[in-house]
């Protein structure tokens, strides 16, 4: 979906009244070639980075609270799967030099943005291939890490009897509570999207 440049400053200002214009246009700017070339709604990857980060891309954190992983951004990426981190020996504790640059690209909102557009591409092809299923919350699924093969889970999907089911927490009793605040939190995602086109809707009459 192509949304005006305006529309999606206006969304990202709403998602973090704080973040200074300049950077917001330059974030929108990344986001609209990168929902075009996709074919994603603008609106997908801002409330992604709302409820990820806040809109702030210099913020940092342990990945579900694991010290062994940091998630840096506005996408929250995890450092040690990319470039010259995937095959540093410690990109968390000890990185070398070129997986310490490979981090600090990740604070610069523009590459934040594209690596994670690119990332959800992928996940929605891989949801639908795996279960046939690719909505929005399937693909912020298998971006949020809920693919568990052992289990036969794909993009936050169960298989039962041969036929995919959505998990809920209070039907699959195992899930940990990390994967249901997972859950929770792509709900969050959702509500903000809606909350978002709603009030384009009414501002826009």
């Amino acid at each position: 979906m192509v949304r005006p440049l305006s529309v999606i400053v206006w969304a990202l200002l709403v998602s973090n009244p704080a973040l200074p214009k300049p950077r917001a246009a330059a974030f929108a700017r990344v986001m609209r070639a990168q929902a075009a070339s996709k074919g994603w709604d603008p609106f997908s990857y801002v409330a992604l980075i709302w409820e990820e980060s806040g809109v702030r891309e210099r913020r940092e954190g342990d990945c579900y609270g694991s010290g062994n992983c940091r998630a840096i951004g506005l996408g929250q990426i995890w450092a040690q799967h990319i470039g010259a981190c995937r095959s540093d020996p410690a990109p968390v504790a000890n990185p070398g030099r070129a997986c310490l640059q490979v981090r600090e690209s990740l604070r610069f909102g523009e590459t934040n943005i594209r690596i994670m557009a690119g990332q959800l591409a992928r996940w929605r092809a891989l949801c639908k291939a795996k279960t046939g299923r690719n909505q929005y919350k399937h693909t912020l699924a298998g971006y949020g890490g809920l693919s568990i093969p052992r289990r036969s889970v794909w993009c936050g999907q169960i298989k039962i009897r041969g036929k995919w089911r959505d998990l809920s927490p209070k039907r699959d009793r195992w899930l940990s509570k990390s994967q249901r605040r997972t859950l929770r939190r792509i709900q969050l995602i959702e509500a903000h999207r809606r909350k978002l086109i709603k009030r384009l809707r009414s501002r826009s009459r």
